[in-house]
């Protein structure tokens, strides 16, 4: 990939790029960073929009799943007549379209213990646009194990949460906050969702992506939780530390990838 930005991209990207905090030198980070998005849902679309169009060099998007007509009231980057195709490989096709000078590699799978580790290895942060709780697991195992800062979403109903992890040493897990697996777990399927709920969580993962990788702000060192109640529209933010009993990240050997 060339380093430098061509004079097209200097154009596309000059109102981010006049911002101080970013500048010509945050966007050289932006063009040669590789994120993975794991989920292309309600989470994902806004997420590889906004991360796409903000000029991310590449993007590793994965989803096994098919477009549903019932998807279609939040997951935006999908049109009626792509009904039943595989979202990772419509949903490049679409963020081709409208961000050409992007790398998109497409893995049509479900995330497992068998793929987890080699998807996350190649890449400098993880984004859990996931639905459920066994996969968010696998996922920040393999963030533990392998050091890489993790971004994951969620919604349901009319709450949403973002969970910031940068994965460094003395910084907690995704399981130091959530320490067992619930049995009757909420999905969008049974409770459902507002729409522009997950546009918001996803959006913000974009964001907190953008700064990780331009390097504003500290989330380097900081993890934290924010969860926001749309129908009050108030926003709690909860600094998060390390559980000493936690069995993934806490001093203790690390599980393998066959843990789960």
């Amino acid at each position: 990939m060339n380093v430098a930005l061509s004079q097209p991209e200097q154009l596309r990207y000059a109102r981010q790029m006049l911002l101080p905090e970013l500048g010509e030198n945050g966007q050289l980070r932006l063009k040669q960073a590789h994120v993975l998005i794991i989920g292309m849902g309600g989470l994902g679309c806004p997420a590889a929009m906004y991360l796409a169009a903000a000029g991310v060099g590449s993007l590793v998007i994965v989803d096994f799943d098919t477009v549903e007509r019932s998807n279609l009231h939040r997951q935006i980057l999908y049109q009626e007549h792509q009904i039943g195709r595989n979202k990772a490989q419509q949903g490049a096709i679409n963020l081709h379209a409208m961000a050409p000078d992007v790398s998109y590699q497409v893995v049509r799978e479900k995330v497992t213990a068998d793929n987890v580790f080699s998807l996350v290895s190649n890449v400098d942060l993880v984004l859990d646009c996931t639905d459920n709780i066994h996969t968010r697991l696998l996922i920040n195992q393999a963030c533990v194990n392998l050091q890489r800062p993790l971004i994951s979403g969620a919604a349901i109903g009319f709450k949403g949460q973002l969970l910031t992890l940068p994965m460094t040493v003395n910084s907690p897990c995704y399981q130091c906050i959530y320490h067992s697996t619930p049995d009757d777990q909420s999905s969008c399927l049974q409770d459902g969702v507002m729409g522009p709920l997950v546009g918001v969580i996803g959006s913000m993962q974009a964001l907190q992506a953008i700064k990780y990788l331009s390097q504003i702000g500290s989330l380097h060192q900081e993890a934290k939780l924010h969860r926001f109640n749309a129908i009050d529209m108030q926003w709690q933010n909860l600094a998060l530390t390390v559980d000493p009993n936690c069995p993934v990240c806490a001093g203790k050997p690390l599980r393998s990838k066959d843990a789960y």
